[in-house]
């Protein structure tokens, strides 16, 4: 390429954000660069081991998973795409010997970690270890990059991206990203949520106060020697694979209203989301009282961080949910302008009446369902969408019911046949 008459010659290889990118895009050093990382990390794991005066095997262990794993697959969602037609498996045929050195990179790591001999098989290692395989652990990579993906704002470069890569199969030269998206096809962008690069800005103050007190039987105290007229109460629960979230209105000492939302399986939603949800139904409650409230209203939670994060800025998974919120105490605030809203920790099952009917109420929810539509706030009225820490956490737990399944079978694989046996291990 020629641009103003100076030559600008093409470069083999060229780094950018930390991603070997070759001219040929076969990924060959990048695949190196993560050998490479993962032969330093050995030999700073083996002067830590040392037997004489090295850390204990446990910290070894979480050095490992909580940052050299980082470092070492930082990029994993490029170079070790996943097979995009071959339904059930984790890899293309090209990564089988990228995965074999890796395998033997974590099985150093493992024998240092149980101070194992050296002849150990490497299945033995990873399941005393506590170690997901090297193809789990990689499959693993791989669904957090499709879910950060999925999660994008609309304002990201890469959602239409994203989108147009969710929606069908390409066949002809398809990307890492097809690869990815279509692998994982149960992560639609139009069914997660969205996490936002900034929720709220510096100079935001939210519009009510809270109280956590320091143990669980001053906040009971407090509760008893609360004198408001209006309480509220409000919890999240999971039961029975769904979760429920309830608010119960108490006025002069009389429960006079309730409401109830199931949110859906907990497959796609979290107890944590219950508890925001319960405290948005709680604001419906106050903003459909026909007197005028002036004073302050107190709102029993038993999540605290649930409570701290009504005051919090920065966004996170199910933050959708406290925008909800403050669009609704924005709401309640206009119907009753004289009411200060004060949302305190009443701790569950120490017998405050008020929070022991929300979670009988939740429970109801996540068994019997919600309250008629026209009751729910408008934002609730349509399906919620999938929770990005609850959709991980359940293709987490399902690598794990696999890992376990093959650990089991290559124990019992290694251990002695009892006399008289006949068969082997399927």
């Amino acid at each position: 390429m020629i641009l103003n008459g100076h030559r600008i010659r093409s470069q083999p290889v060229v780094k950018l954000l930390g991603i070997h990118i070759d001219n040929e895009l076969r990924w060959k050093e990048q695949v190196a660069a993560a050998l490479g990382k993962g032969q330093d990390w050995l030999i700073q794991f083996g002067q830590l081991a040392k037997v004489s005066k090295g850390v204990a095997t446990k910290h070894i262990r979480q050095l490992y998973t909580s940052v050299a794993i980082l470092r070492i697959y930082y990029g994993t969602d490029i170079f070790l795409a996943p097979a995009q037609h071959n339904p059930g498996a984790t890899l293309k045929k090209d990564n089988r010997a990228v995965v074999t050195k890796l395998k033997s990179i974590q099985r150093r790591v493992a024998i240092m970690i149980m101070d194992a001999m050296a002849t150990t098989p490497g299945n033995l290692l990873d399941a005393h270890a506590d170690l997901l395989p090297i193809p789990l652990l990689i499959d693993k990579l791989l669904h957090q990059a499709a879910l950060h993906f999925a999660t994008l704002p609309p304002t990201h470069p890469l959602y239409k991206a994203v989108e147009n890569a969710a929606k069908r199969h390409v066949k002809c030269h398809p990307t890492p990203l097809h690869y990815l998206m279509n692998n994982y096809s149960g992560l639609k962008p139009h069914l997660m949520e969205t996490i936002k690069p900034v929720q709220m800005t510096s100079g935001w103050t939210p519009k009510l106060a809270i109280r956590i007190a320091d143990s669980k039987d001053k906040a009971k105290e407090e509760d008893e020697a609360e004198r408001a007229r209006i309480q509220v109460y409000s919890d999240g629960s999971g039961i029975g694979g769904k979760i429920g979230a309830a608010a119960v209105l108490y006025k002069d000492g009389r429960l006079k209203g309730t409401r109830r939302l199931q949110l859906g399986s907990d497959k796609h939603h979290t107890v944590y989301e219950g508890e925001g949800i319960g405290i948005i139904l709680g604001l419906q409650l106050i903003r459909e009282e026909q007197e005028e409230i002036n004073g302050m209203v107190p709102m029993g939670v038993d999540n605290q961080a649930a409570i701290m994060v009504t005051s919090n800025i920065w966004p996170g998974p199910s933050h959708h949910i406290w925008d909800t919120f403050h669009q609704q105490l924005n709401a309640t605030l206009c119907a009753h302008s004289g009411l200060d809203l004060l949302v305190r920790w009443t701790p569950g099952h120490v017998d405050i009446v008020g929070n022991e009917r929300a979670d009988e109420e939740a429970k109801k929810a996540a068994e019997n369902g919600s309250s008629p539509k026209n009751r729910l706030p408008w934002p609730l009225q349509k399906p919620l969408p999938k929770s990005k820490s609850a959709v991980r956490q359940t293709y987490h737990r399902k690598l794990k019911r696999t890992c376990n399944i093959f650990s089991t079978i290559h124990v019992c694989a290694y251990l002695p046949r009892p006399s008289g046996l006949i068969g082997t291990i399927t």
